[in-house]
């Protein structure tokens, strides 16, 4: 989700469109490649995970060719071995925006296909100027490319400034056709020097054998459709009117600002609370549900995604008491239809000794919630933003009464052209002549609700093998997208199909994400625009839709 402007999560959905390869290629760089061969090792092990390839700096020809292309070997790596280090000047064009020094050196990605891999190297900077945006930087990168997909980044970006010698790492899931695999050693849109050393591709795990597809699915019929929430802080009687007259009949409400520090979250949790039951009386007079969504997290996340929550125990901590309280105080509301413990989860890094990764903190904070409720539904998201690339590795939790979430806003150049500033609608420049539509070609490849339905494939595979419920808690396109109705219609389509639930992002929230506004491109900077004289064909294409759900009936306490 991106709120209106200033848009807290625009960096990190920059973020997550270049782990999920949907954003950056280097355009007018100079992209250096080494042809030479470094080491394959897929037999060794280290810390438990099994090493695929550790990049040979020991090797005469890659020192040779790194050395042809201006950058070094040099004795100076943590412990005083081998590491590259690369200088850009603070004068020279390759600091500029779109532009860097990056060598390439291939690697066998085939023999990764349906693995959940990491890459990771040991990285030094000296004065590395801040990158004209924030995921490049120092890079450490992997990338390969899916005939689905297009070209697929991982590196933990945001990495400048002066510091000591600091692991970089981003695990990432190797599509089942992935090709032309290399690792990026070197710099983007910044000065300095960088020095890398111990760079590696570890197997983290390996797809999963999913048992055959059940004969007849439980939940096969869409039940519930609906949007995410308006600004919380700000909600109104008339917009919950409003929404049940367009046709919802669920709401994902979002649980947002939580503060970095223990000091202000009981303040800001009790005032947040007390919001929320405002919003599930309004929705109970409206025939609606609502699913409670934690939005934003305690503690925070890390520039790369990451989330603190996975990195330190206090706050995992504070999420098990967080749906405590939240368990013992709704579980009894008549339109509570569920618990959604965790927003895009990410972790591209080991969670220390004595701290649960993302899942184990999600089933962790489950059964305590079950605990105190055993019947309202709990909803479980997937590392990698939630996105369905996730799914492929997922197996299904061993708590009673969950549904998985997935968000789709895919492919990004789409869905999301225009919202950051480098796609030069901040900056006064007309984009439109060079828009992406839908359906048409994006990163040659032609994407049509085929190719939806392939890049939605890692979940309906999952629903069919273990007979589970699926619920869509994000989807959108902004909204001077063209095509943008068209991908909507096709993506609900695909939704109803399955027997999905879906929430379209968002009603009265940031008017880029409005279907109550119409399509024209807006300037970063100037005035909000008001809402559309005429019906928007995304608002036709979303009240048909709607228009499915029962008539509102009085709610019912629970069983």
């Amino acid at each position: 989700m991106i709120p209106a402007p200033p848009m807290p999560k625009s960096i990190l959905c920059a973020i997550r469109l270049v782990v999920l390869g949907a954003l950056f290629a280097l355009a007018n760089g100079e992209t250096l490649r080494a042809e030479t061969s470094a080491t394959d090792a897929a037999s060794k092990k280290a810390e438990g995970e099994e090493v695929y390839f550790k990049l040979n700096l020991a090797d005469p020809k890659v020192r040779a060719e790194i050395e042809s292309r201006g950058a070094k070997v040099v004795n100076q790596g943590p412990n005083g071995e081998l590491c590259f280090e690369a200088t850009v000047p603070v004068d020279s064009e390759l600091a500029g925006a779109g532009k860097g020094l990056m060598i390439s050196f291939p690697f066998n990605v085939r023999q990764l296909r349906g693995c959940y891999v990491v890459i990771e190297g040991m990285v030094q900077g000296e004065n590395l100027s801040k990158p004209h945006h924030l995921y490049n930087g120092a890079k450490c990168q992997a990338v390969y490319t899916s005939q689905i997909t297009g070209q697929q980044f991982a590196d933990g970006g945001g990495i400048y400034g002066t510091f000591p010698w600091r692991k970089s790492s981003s695990r990432f899931l190797v599509a089942d056709d992935a090709a032309g695999g290399t690792i990026n050693l070197g710099m983007q849109e910044c000065s300095g020097t960088v020095r890398i050393a111990d760079v590696k591709i570890k197997i983290l795990a390996r797809k999963p054998v999913r048992p055959a597809p059940v004969a007849e699915l439980d939940h096969k019929v869409t039940q519930y459709r609906g949007f995410m929430s308006p600004i919380s802080a700000t909600v109104e009687e008339k917009d919950y009117q409003d929404m049940r007259a367009w046709g919802a009949n669920c709401i994902r409400w979002h649980l947002d600002g939580s503060p970095a520090d223990l000091e202000n979250y009981e303040a800001w949790l009790t005032n947040r609370l007390d919001q929320f039951e405002k919003a599930l009386n309004l929705a109970q007079a409206n025939g609606i549900k609502i699913v409670i969504d934690l939005h934003l997290l305690p503690g925070g996340r890390e520039t790369d995604g990451t989330m603190r929550l996975v990195l330190e125990k206090k706050y995992q901590d504070q999420l098990v008491a967080l749906w405590e309280r939240i368990a013992k105080r709704f579980k009894d509301h008549p339109a509570l239809w569920a618990y959604d413990l965790i927003n895009e989860p990410v972790q591209n890094v080991s969670s220390p000794e004595g701290v649960d990764n993302w899942m184990a903190l999600q089933i962790k904070v489950a059964k305590a919630v079950r605990k105190i409720d055993t019947k309202t539904p709990i909803m479980i998201e997937v590392d990698g933003w939630d996105g369905p690339e996730g799914f492929q590795m997922l197996m299904p939790v061993d708590v009673p009464n969950v549904i998985y979430q997935v968000h789709m806003y895919w492919p990004g150049e789409f869905t999301h052209q225009g919202v950051h500033t480098n796609q030069g609608i901040a900056l006064g420049k007309d984009v439109r002549p060079t828009a992406i539509t839908y359906p048409g070609r994006i990163r040659d490849r032609m994407i049509d609700k085929e190719m939806l339905r392939a890049y939605l494939q890692p979940v309906r595979d999952f629903q069919r093998a273990y007979n589970i419920r699926i619920f869509v808690g994000e989807f959108s396109a902004v909204r001077w997208a063209p095509g943008a109705a068209q991908y909507l219609d096709d993506c609900i389509s695909i939704f109803e199909e399955y027997g999905w639930d879906w929430a379209y992002h968002a009603f009265r929230e940031w008017h880029g994400w409005s279907a109550e506004h119409d399509e024209q491109f807006w300037v970063k900077g100037t005035p909000n625009p008001a809402f559309a004289t005429e019906e928007t064909e995304r608002a036709k294409v979303l009240k048909k839709a709607m228009s499915r759900n029962a008539a509102p009936v009085a709610a019912k306490a629970k069983d």
